[in-house]
């Protein structure tokens, strides 16, 4: 009987984890155009995929070849334009019913293999720090190479 009980704890625990955990495509209007723009102007990007992991909005970009630095930081003057209070707002109430997505992850891979190794991350959070204390509102974005090392841009 014991171990049906715990049994019946761990797959609640399970679900719980699972439906708290899950993904959801980002398919607005917005996000529409914004592909259209990155696919048409960038001619290096070959896929771009969004989608909503709370309480992060997430980007995988696939790129043909591997950037410089000026073509990340054009990828992030991109992104920067896009992450509008108004346009990450829409997103959050459209996807969870909140105010504020804390942070935007953008995953970059080179090659059109889909091995889930990303080659470039690029983040960029609503508040400067971990406690809240003070409002950046994505404008400030960390670039980190597939090691977690930050890539200095300059």
């Amino acid at each position: 009987m014991n171990k049906k009980k715990y049994l019946i704890i761990l797959l609640l625990v399970l679900i719980v984890l699972i439906a708290y955990n899950t993904s959801n495509t980002v398919r607005t209007k917005e996000v529409t155009a914004f592909k259209k723009v990155l696919l048409n102007e960038v001619e290096y990007i070959i896929d771009v995929h969004f989608y909503f992991r709370r309480p992060s909005l997430n980007c995988n970009l696939t790129l043909s070849k591997e950037p410089s630095k000026e073509e990340l930081k054009q990828i992030i003057e991109y992104f920067k334009n896009f992450c509008t209070l108004e346009t990450i707002n829409k997103i959050a109430d459209d996807y969870w019913k909140s105010n504020i997505i804390r942070e935007v992850c953008v995953r970059i891979e080179i090659g059109p293999q889909k091995n889930n190794k990303f080659d470039y991350i690029l983040t960029s959070r609503y508040y400067k720090d971990s406690y809240g204390n003070e409002e950046d509102y994505y404008q400030t974005w960390i670039v980190e190479d597939s090691n977690f090392e930050k890539v200095n841009l300059e």
